[in-house]
C-alpha cells in the first residue's frame, strides 16, 4: 500500500487484500483511507469470507463503496467487520451485504471494549437473517450494529436493511444517532415476542433529529401483537417516525424520553383501515400524531415546536 499511516499521508487501500492487511499494518494511530471501491466478487473471498479487522484511529471512505459480501454461519455468529480500537469511520458506504447467522452484528468485538464513530456513511445491508431464539439481556447487550461491550456514535448516515428475525431483534442499543436516516423491512418469525427492553428496535439509545421509516410483517396467525419501536430507557429529540405494520401487528410502542417533538404519520400506520396505535410511556406532550400531508409540510411542523426547514428554503 501506498502511504505511510500518518493522518497527513494515509495508507491507501486499493484492494481486498489491502483491506485485510489493516490488522497487521494498523494500530491506535494508525490512518487508512479507501482509494477505490472494493468488489469482493471475482476475489478469493467470495466464497470464503472472513471479517475485516478495523484497526486504526481513522478509515475514510471518500465514498468509496464495499460490495457483494456473503456470508453464512448458521451454527454461529457473523460480522462484515471486527474493530480492535477506538476508531472513526467516514464517508464510507456499504451494499450487497448478505449475512445469515445465529446473531449477526455490523461491527464484531476484538475482545476489547471499542468505540466506533460513524460519520456520513451509507451502510445498505440488503440481506440479513438471525437464527437465534435468545434475546439480549442487561449484561449482554448486542444489536445489529454491534456486538455486546461496544458504542456506536452515528451522525448524518443512511441506514438500509433488510431483516428477517426469529425474534425482536435490536437495531441500536445503547447507541447515539443523529441527523441520520433508517429505512428498514422487517419479517418477524413466528416466535417473536415483545416486553424486552432490550429487544426494542431502538434500545437504551439516544436518538436526535434523525428519521425512521420501518416496514413490519408478522404472521397472522401468531397473534404477535405488538411491535417495540423503542425502550423506554432510550430518548428522543426531534425525530419522527413512518411506520408500516402488516399482519396481526395492533400496537407499536414508542417507549422513552421524548425530549422535545416528536411525531409520527397517524394514516400510514394505519393498516386494512384499522388504526394501529402507536403507544408511549415518555412525555406525550411532545408525542404527535400527524396526517401525511402536515409530516411534509416544514410550516406545519415548526407550528407544533419542530425544529425543521423545507426543501427550498
Amino acid at each position: 500500500m501506498n502511504g505511510t499511516g500518518t493522518e497527513e499521508n494515509p495508507y491507501i487501500i486499493m484492494t481486498a487484500d489491502d483491506l485485510y492487511s489493516m490488522k497487521t499494518s494498523g494500530g491506535s494511530e494508525v490512518y487508512f483511507s479507501l482509494g477505490a471501491d472494493i468488489d469482493f466478487n471475482n476475489t478469493p473471498y467470495a466464497e470464503n469470507f472472513v471479517p475485516i479487522t478495523i484497526n486504526c484511529k481513522m478509515f475514510y471512505g471518500n465514498g468509496h463503496v464495499i460490495r457483494n459480501i456473503n456470508y453464512s454461519r448458521p451454527d454461529s455468529n457473523a460480522s462484515m467487520f471486527i474493530v480492535s480500537c477506538d476508531t472513526t469511520i467516514d464517508n464510507l458506504k456499504t451494499e450487497n451485504i448478505r449475512l445469515c447467522a445465529r446473531n449477526v452484528f455490523l461491527f464484531g468485538n476484538s475482545g476489547k471494549r471499542c468505540n466506533i464513530s460513524l460519520k456520513h456513511c451509507i451502510i445498505i445491508m440488503n440481506d440479513v437473517i438471525i437464527l437465534s431464539q435468545a434475546s439480549p439481556t442487561l449484561t449482554n447487550k448486542y444489536c445489529l450494529m454491534h456486538e455486546h461491550n461496544m458504542k456506536v456514535y452515528a451522525d448524518y448516515c443512511t441506514f438500509a436493511i433488510k431483516l428477517q428475525a426469529e425474534k425482536s431483534y435490536p437495531f441500536f442499543s445503547d447507541n447515539n444517532v443523529s441527523h441520520s436516516q433508517m429505512k428498514a423491512e422487517i419479517y418477524i418469525n413466528s416466535s417473536a415476542n415483545s416486553g424486552n427492553s432490550y429487544s426494542a428496535f431502538l434500545s437504551e439509545s439516544v436518538i436526535s433529529d434523525s428519521y425512521f421509516f420501518l416496514k413490519i410483517n408478522a404472521p397472522e396467525s401468531d397473534n404477535i401483537s405488538s411491535f417495540d419501536f423503542s425502550s423506554s430507557g432510550s430518548s428522543f429529540s426531534s425525530s419522527y417516525l413512518v411506520c408500516e405494520p402488516a399482519g396481526s401487528i395492533s400496537l407499536i410502542n414508542w417507549n422513552g424520553s421524548l425530549k422535545s417533538v416528536c411525531f409520527y404519520d397517524n394514516i400510514l400506520v394505519r393498516k386494512n383501515n384499522t388504526d394501529v396505535a402507536v403507544k408511549s410511556n415518555g412525555n406525550t406532550v411532545n408525542l404527535y400524531a400527524l396526517n401525511t400531508e402536515q409530516c411534509k409540510n416544514p410550516v406545519y411542523l415548526r407550528s407544533i415546536g419542530f425544529n425543521c426547514v423545507g426543501a427550498d428554503e
